[in-house]
This record gives C-alpha cells, sequence and structure tokens, in this order.
C-alpha cells in the first residue's frame, strides 16, 4: 500500500486519501492501513484518521453501498483516492461512488486487495494486489497440521507477499488527455 499510494500521487498530485475498512478486523487490514499511512507521510501528504472509513465490521455492513455511502457524505473533504481494506469493499465503493455521481477513475480512484475475480467483473476494472493464493491456501494447511500435532508451540506470522496489478480504476490519463472531451 506504501508503494501504490506513493506512485499514485507523484502521477496525479492527489491531496485526499481515504482508508475504507475496519483497521481492526485482522492483521493484514492493519497492515495495509499502516502502508497506506506510511506511503502519505513519505510522499508529504497530510492526512487525519478523519479522513478514513474505519466502520467496526462488526456494526457496519461495508457490503451495503448505501451504508457506505453514508459515510462517504460525512467526510470533511472530497477524496481523491480511496485505499480499500480488499476488492469486496472497493467493488461497493466504487457502487456508493456511482450512485454519488463520481466517475472513477476520472473524480476518485479506487483501490483494492486481494485480486479477486471480480476485481475484472466490475466497471471499471479495480486496481489491486495479488496474493499467491495457492502458497496461501499450502502454508495455512501446513500451520494448521503442525499447529494440530503441536498444540503447546508459540504462534507465529507468516508474511506472503504481494504484487501490484494497475487496471483501469486508477487510470486517469485517459480524462487527462487535452484531446479527451
Amino acid at each position: 500500500m506504501c508503494d501504490i499510494v506513493k506512485i499514485l500521487n507523484a502521477k496525479y498530485k492527489l491531496g485526499n486519501f481515504t482508508f475504507v475498512g475496519d483497521r481492526r478486523h485482522c492483521l493484514s487490514f492493519q497492515e495495509r492501513y499502516m502502508g497506506m499511512l506510511k506511503g502519505l507521510v513519505n510522499s508529504k501528504t497530510e492526512h487525519s484518521r478523519k479522513d478514513d472509513i474505519l466502520c467496526n465490521d462488526e456494526s457496519f455492513d461495508y457490503g451495503n453501498a448505501d451504508a457506505i455511502k453514508s459515510e462517504i457524505l460525512k467526510l470533511k473533504y472530497k477524496p481523491d483516492c480511496f485505499i480499500c481494506c480488499n476488492d469486496f469493499v472497493a467493488r461497493n465503493v466504487c457502487n456508493a461512488l456511482k450512485s454519488l455521481n463520481i466517475n472513477v477513475p476520472k473524480d476518485a480512484i479506487v483501490v483494492g486487495f486481494d485480486n479477486v475475480s471480480d476485481a475484472t467483473a466490475i466497471q471499471p476494472e479495480l486496481t489491486t494486489f495479488s496474493v499467491d493464493k495457492e502458497f496461501l491456501g499450502r502454508e495455512a494447511l501446513r500451520t494448521l497440521v503442525h499447529r494440530i500435532e503441536n498444540p503447546d508451540i508459540p504462534s507465529r506470522t507468516i508474511t506472503i507477499g504481494t504484487y501490484m496489478i494497475f487496471r483501469k480504476s486508477t487510470d486517469k490519463s485517459v480524462y487527462l488527455s487535452p484531446t479527451h472531451t
């Protein structure tokens, strides 16, 4: 997330970023949020947590575009970029923005995470991060079996690399062209 914030900021000079998702849901959501904040600091872009949609997912339905729309309307500033905790939330952010007549990517950029199959089914196609899901599955199974066989060992954190996949939800270039009407 740190890298994509720096890339998008360098390319488009964005000023207002909003994270969408319950950062306390799991360690990876917290890491994504912290990565966005680090990217903003590195880009010398001011940010306040009031600019984020961090509702507790036990009491907020991130699957409801109307609920997300209501939270977007509460924001003090119009975000240039929505960094979402995952692709599911990003899809619903896109739907909420559409209902507000906010064009993605012309008026606001949206980034997801996980590279689920729906990431290419929505319009515009979603910029996201891909995770090696086969490796993740094998590692989860291996860890589970090891934990069953050794219940007293301490827990551990496993880090899995990702890579960015740029798609249309972050491509403002067609709207910045002097020939575009």
